[in-house]
């Protein structure tokens, strides 16, 4: 930003200098309106290359925000994405530990049952 800033500050010292040099009428006299208007437009012409500097300024802020946030929702939806498949791998894994106790529980009491067997047909 300095170095454009610099140079806009170049060009107004160009344009001041460029009109320095007072236009006279015939009798050597500068006309007071045209010396006024003149000082009227370059002051108009500086501050609105003041300005657009500005706003080129703002609008690279602006585009270097919309692309950052971009890319903070795009990490965001990873995120969430990742998390919903960690709950989802989470409830399998959950419902193959039932499955698994389930159908334990069912062997134990089969093998119960057939040690139950065993001891009364060694009776």
């Amino acid at each position: 930003m300095a170095e454009h800033d610099d140079r806009m500050l170049n060009e107004m010292k160009a344009i001041t200098a460029a009109h320095q040099v007072p236009q006279r009428t015939g009798n050597g006299a500068t006309p007071p309106m045209l010396g006024i208007q003149r000082d009227h437009d370059l002051l108009h012409d500086s501050l609105d290359k003041i300005g657009n500097g500005f706003v080129q300024e703002l609008q690279r802020s602006k585009k270097n925000a919309d692309e950052i946030e971009h890319r903070v929702l795009e990490r965001i939806s990873k995120l969430k994405n990742g998390i919903t498949q960690l709950y989802l791998l989470g409830n399998l894994a959950m419902q193959e530990a039932k499955r698994s106790d389930d159908t334990s529980g069912k062997v134990f009491t089969e093998l119960d049952k057939l040690d139950e067997e065993d001891r009364l047909s060694t009776q």
